[in-house]
């Protein structure tokens, strides 16, 4: 069930606020068939009381529900866009990465993160990688300003760069954020079946390291290079990452619980992942959409406090009426000064406001009525990951990857 105000949360949600632990509800994950059999009585009891949570809160954190192979594989989508992006940046910012740049793309989309961008840069430039150069110096450094700089460029990738991350939109949201999207609802290429679109297939990765070779060449205007021979490429294929991100929904139990939520016809009408640079800007106060809709939030990694945590209004999505409301930005304002100064008369405990730090896999579901969030990313901080958590993947240490799903029900 979920845990009391009034309890302190697990230690790994120290950086959230102690309100956090009204939202959290455990759903183990079932990673093998063993698992499936022995959980399945909990698992729907906890399904359960994960529903009454989000109709009682407005939102609900589940610890636990995606397991390692879920969260690896979509991972296996995702990471090679976030790295496609930084690296098409810094090739904006410096001509002399354009030469490498598919060496390194074909390096992150391979499943071995032993192969680093660091290893593959240094036997082709030496001490001199992208990295080193661009993402691990001091904020202060000129090189570092200059890839933020290019970083918040409205667009850093071509045309065809996006077509072959399978990118259906870039959006800028703020100053050091972007918002990537998967959705194939909103797809910029005009098609008859626009409305219910075919299935998404696979991809091979050799097309993302090509796409990323010629979106570096074209940024810092040097001569298209040659896509490299499939040969040269890693086989392993990727599912589409909006097909990634429905299916890890649908494994760790995100979808049963939505659906009985918003009705059985609920679909998945938008997917993808806001990106922010060391900082970069956050989101103001603000709902997503009306009843019926809900979103979802998530990491791959934790997120330190100090790149931003997440601001929810707890039970929100049932004090404002879009549709009847005069002034809806006025009323929602009204909404979250209350909650503030409940939580500034008792306490940060007791609070309507929950501020939650992504945990890895911890993804939190909310009514699209629910109002939140986002706080923007310290400069000069590096969060948890840095400190102690999971690390070695290139590119992400100091950027913040937040994944997120909205679903529409038609009930």
């Amino acid at each position: 069930m979920a845990l009391s105000p009034s309890v302190s949360p697990p230690p790994i949600f120290a950086d959230s606020s102690l309100s956090v632990a009204s939202l959290l509800v455990r759903l183990p994950n079932q990673q093998d068939e063993h698992q499936q059999k022995s959980l399945s009585v909990d698992r729907e009891g906890r399904l359960q009381t994960a529903l009454q949570t989000l109709e009682r809160e407005g939102a609900v954190i589940l610890h636990d529900c995606v397991s390692p192979d879920s969260l690896a594989e979509c991972r296996l989508a995702i990471e090679p866009v976030v790295n496609a992006l930084l690296f098409a940046a810094a090739a904006t910012a410096t001509a002399a990465a354009t030469a490498t740049i598919a060496v390194a793309a074909t390096a992150i989309a391979s499943p071995s993160t032993k192969d680093s961008i660091c290893t593959t840069e240094k036997r082709q430039l030496g001490d001199e990688s992208i990295r080193t150069r661009y993402i691990t110096e001091d904020g202060k450094d000129q090189k570092k300003r200059d890839l933020f700089s290019c970083f918040d460029e409205a667009r850093v990738l071509t045309a065809d760069a996006r077509r072959a991350l399978s990118i259906t939109r870039v959006a800028k949201i703020g100053t050091g954020k972007k918002n990537i999207h998967f959705d194939p609802y909103y797809s910029t290429s005009p098609s008859p079946s626009a409305a219910k679109p075919a299935p998404l297939q696979p991809q091979r990765q050799g097309a993302v390291a090509a796409a990323a070779a010629a979106a570096a060449a074209a940024a810092a205007a040097a001569a298209p290079a040659a896509p490299p021979h499939p040969s040269s490429c890693p086989s392993v294929t990727l599912l589409h990452p909006h097909s990634a991100m429905e299916a890890l929904a649908e494994k760790a139990g995100i979808l049963s619980i939505i659906r009985n939520y918003c009705g059985e016809e609920v679909t998945l009408a938008e997917s993808g992942f806001s990106i922010t640079r060391p900082g970069g800007e956050g989101l103001e106060w603000h709902a997503d959409g009306r009843e019926g809709e809900c979103t979802v939030i998530m990491s791959l990694d934790d997120i330190g406090r100090n790149k931003g945590r997440l601001g929810v209004v707890r039970k929100s999505h049932l004090m404002l009426d879009r549709d009847g409301s005069e002034d809806f930005d006025r009323d929602l304002m009204e909404v979250v000064e209350r909650a503030q100064a409940t939580e500034a008369e008792e306490g940060e405990g007791e609070g309507g406001v929950v501020w939650y730090a992504y945990r890895k896999g911890c993804p939190i579901v909310f009514d699209a009525r629910t109002v939140h969030a986002a706080e923007g990313s310290s400069r000069e901080g590096t969060g948890a990951r840095e400190e102690g958590g999971e690390g070695g993947r290139e590119g992400w240490a100091e950027f913040r990857v937040i994944l997120w799903w909205i679903y529409n029900g038609h009930g």
